[in-house]
């Protein structure tokens, strides 16, 4: 395969990637391989709720029920989702997008937003979520900011 990794994730006991236009592959514990999906430019894989999701360009949204092995296209997305990073914090889906945090809540393959005050982050790019104890930091290209968690979901 004449490709290069545009995008890999660790899922429980495996990996996913996006080998650039040749498709999504799943590589598993055992080195064994194979190809799962088609041609797609992958941005995000993660899992929520018992299901694996994967934005891509182009407004898709890839859905797997069983572990990668097959997926469902949808579109409609937002270009915010779409370039996005997400996190699980406490028992919310937390997206962040430049400057922007929100949290999404999914039905089959409909989504709501909500974002969540970025008092402090505006203008800088954030590049990372973490939990530790009862603070919320948040990594960005000004340095690194801490949130109580407890303030952290409040809507902008």
């Amino acid at each position: 395969v004449d490709a290069y990794v545009r995008h890999i994730a660790a899922v429980n006991d495996y990996f996913l990637l996006d080998l650039s236009s040749n498709g999504i592959y799943k590589i598993k514990e055992d080195g064994s391989f194979g190809r799962v999906y088609g041609p797609a430019t992958i941005d995000a894989f993660y899992v929520w709720q018992g299901k694996i999701y994967a934005h891509g360009e182009g407004d898709r949204l890839l859905i797997s029920t069983n572990e990668g092995d097959s997926w469902q296209e949808f579109s409609g997305l937002n270009t915010s989702m779409t370039f996005s990073n997400y996190y699980v914090i406490n028992d919310s889906l937390v997206g962040a997008y430049r400057d922007n945090l929100f949290t999404l809540k999914w039905n089959s393959s409909n989504y709501k937003q909500r974002f969540l005050k970025n008092d402090g982050v505006e203008g800088t790019r954030i590049n990372g979520v973490e939990v530790l104890g009862d603070t919320v930091f948040l990594a960005t290209t000004s340095g690194l900011f801490a949130r109580p968690l407890k303030a952290f979901f409040d809507s902008k």
